[in-house]
């Protein structure tokens, strides 16, 4: 893996370049970063029809960059960890469903030192998902939510502490342009209703 790393001019930060020539050939789009409380981090992004991640845990070294899906929408890609070091990834997959194209919501997993998941398919099979959101507690219940572009409703999945996989996804509200945070021992959501009109919605989530 070629990666190109270097201080910036005041000595201040590493700067690292991820990936390899074969990678950095095509556009990256989108990359999004998570840390948890003890320093672990991870990054997701989205390449040519491609997502990748990676993840480095605290005081390490980044992981070589993993294809997770060479079907994925661009700049779809959104990641989360918990303070174990678990880490959660989501993006919109491209599929051709008859003769159109729908864009469902698939996931991978990895849990503390292992290795990513296969993808599994955690919005409805035919939804046309639009602002794919994802959020993890403290604790380890992962949030995800979109919105269906199709009906103009927003959807939401739970991972809950201690489980591998998603529960099926629950209507949350009609609207669009979904935004998730996440605090210990709760989870809310903000998007734009009919009105239009901002919307806010929130659970408990351990």
């Amino acid at each position: 893996m070629a990666n190109d790393e270097r201080t910036d001019p005041g000595g201040r930060a590493q700067i690292r370049q991820l990936g390899s020539t074969s990678y950095n050939r095509f556009p990256s789009f989108s990359p999004q970063v998570a840390i948890n409380d003890r320093g672990d981090a991870a990054i997701a992004w989205t390449g040519r029809g491609t997502a990748l991640v990676t993840t480095r845990s605290a005081g390490g070294t980044w992981s070589t960059p993993t294809t997770v899906s060479k079907q994925s929408a661009g700049a779809t890609a959104r990641i989360a960890l918990d303070n174990s070091g678990n880490a959660v990834a989501i993006f919109e997959q491209v599929k051709l469903l008859g003769s159109s194209y729908v864009y469902p919501v698939k996931a991978v997993s990895r849990p503390v030192d292992g290795s990513w998941s296969a993808p599994t398919t955690i919005s409805a099979p035919s939804d046309y998902a639009s602002s794919p959101n994802l959020v993890a507690t403290p604790a380890g219940t992962f949030v995800a939510g979109w919105v269906d572009d199709t009906t103009n409703t927003v959807h939401a999945a739970i991972r809950a502490v201690g489980q591998n996989v998603f529960a099926s996804p629950s209507y949350v509200g009609v609207g669009n342009s979904l935004d998730l945070a996440v605090a210990p021992g709760g989870t809310a959501a903000t998007w734009i209703g009919p009105g239009p009109a901002v919307q806010v919605s929130d659970a408990n989530t351990p």
